[in-house]
């Protein structure tokens, strides 16, 4: 049997508009709190893996509770 994996890839636009969010802030995490790096970078665009970025937020919220 062949395991088949799936990701789900979004440019900046729609990742700024998962995460409510503007690019500044996104570049902004990822310098200072180990936000996802593009899965694809191009000299025009970057494409993100929700996956990562979804292991990200909940990382994020299980910091809150312990400071």
């Amino acid at each position: 049997m062949e395991t088949i994996i799936t990701r789900r890839l979004v440019r900046m636009a729609a990742l700024e508009s998962y995460l409510g969010c503007n690019r500044s802030t996104i570049y902004r995490w990822q310098k200072d709190r180990e936000f996802p790096k593009p899965f694809l970078k191009s000299a025009t665009s970057s494409t993100y893996d929700l996956a990562l970025v979804d292991a990200w937020l909940e990382s994020q919220k299980e910091g809150s509770h312990n400071g």
